[in-house]
C-alpha cells in the first residue's frame, strides 16, 4: 500500500494492464486528511498521485462542538449533504456533493461534468422521527439540547444518494427517491451521455461492495434483523 489507511474500501482499479490505482487518506499540506489516489507499478509509485477536491465542513452538514478543553465532538445534519467519490475502470474517477446533481467524471480524455436540473424529495414523516431522534442522540452526546444545535431537519433530501462505476465504465448516479419507493439510478457514458434510467428494490444496495455489470447486477440486500444477503438483479 502507498498509504495507511488499511481500514479505506474502494474498488481495485487499474489505470492500465501494468498501473494498480490504490486509494486511501494522506495528511494534506495543511494537516488535514485528504482522499488520494496512488499509481502503483512493479517498479513502485509513479508519477504524483490524484488527489479528490476537499470541502469545507459546513458544505457537508458537519459542524464540531468542544465537549471539554481536549475532546472535540463532530455533529451531522440528519439527511444533510454528503462528499460522493466513485472509482471505475481504466482510471475513471467521479466526485462532487450529493447536494447538488452537479458531479465531475475524470477520464483518459480529461474531465466530464455530469449535470441534470434535480431537486430531491421531500421527506416522509417517518423520515422527519428518524432525523429528530438522530438529533436527540447528537445533542444529548455533546451536552447540548437539540434546539441548540447549528442546523435543522432539512425539508428534503439531497438530489443524489450515491454514485458509482459498472464494469463497463459508465458512471451511476443514484438519485433520492421518497420514502419507500424503488432505487433509481441515471446511467452515464464515459464521455458524459446520459443513456438510460435504471430501477431496482428499495432494500437493495448496488453501491460498493457490490458489484455491477451491463445487464445484472449483485447487490447486499439487509432483512429487518439486520441480516444481510447478496442477491442477483437483472435489469
Amino acid at each position: 500500500m502507498a498509504h495507511s489507511d488499511i481500514n479505506f474500501w474502494a474498488p481495485v482499479t487499474f489505470r492500465d494492464n501494468r498501473t494498480l490505482i490504490d486509494v486511501g487518506h494522506r495528511s494534506g499540506g495543511s494537516g488535514d486528511l485528504e482522499l488520494a489516489r496512488f499509481f502503483i507499478t512493479s517498479e513502485g509509485l509513479e508519477g504524483p498521485p490524484e488527489v479528490a477536491p476537499s470541502y469545507e465542513p459546513s458544505e457537508l452538514g458537519q459542524h464540531s462542538v468542544m465537549r471539554s478543553p481536549s475532546v472535540r465532538m463532530y455533529l451531522h445534519q440528519p439527511f444533510g449533504p454528503r462528499e460522493l467519490v466513485a472509482h471505475g475502470p481504466a482510471g475513471a474517477w467521479a466526485y462532487g456533493l450529493s447536494s447538488d446533481y452537479d458531479l465531475t467524471a475524470q477520464t483518459s480524455l480529461g474531465p466530464v461534468p455530469i449535470s441534470r436540473p434535480v431537486v430531491g424529495p421531500p421527506l416522509s414523516e417517518r423520515e422527519r422521527v428518524a432525523a429528530g431522534e438522530q438529533m436527540d442522540s447528537q445533542a444529548n452526546r455533546a451536552g447540548l439540547r437539540a434546539r441548540d444545535l447549528p442546523f435543522n431537519i432539512p425539508d428534503r433530501k439531497t438530489p443524489v444518494r450515491a454514485i458509482f462505476y459498472d464494469s463497463s465504465g459508465n458512471l451511476w448516479v443514484e438519485r433520492q427517491v421518497p420514502d419507500g419507493e424503488p432505487r433509481v439510478a441515471d446511467v452515464w457514458t464515459p464521455d458524459g451521455e446520459l443513456t438510460r434510467e435504471i430501477r431496482w428494490p428499495a432494500d437493495v444496495n448496488l453501491n460498493l461492495p457490490g458489484w455491477v455489470g451491463s445487464t445484472s447486477a449483485l447487490g447486499i440486500r439487509t432483512d429487518p434483523l439486520g441480516v444481510q444477503y447478496v442477491v442477483r438483479i437483472e435489469f
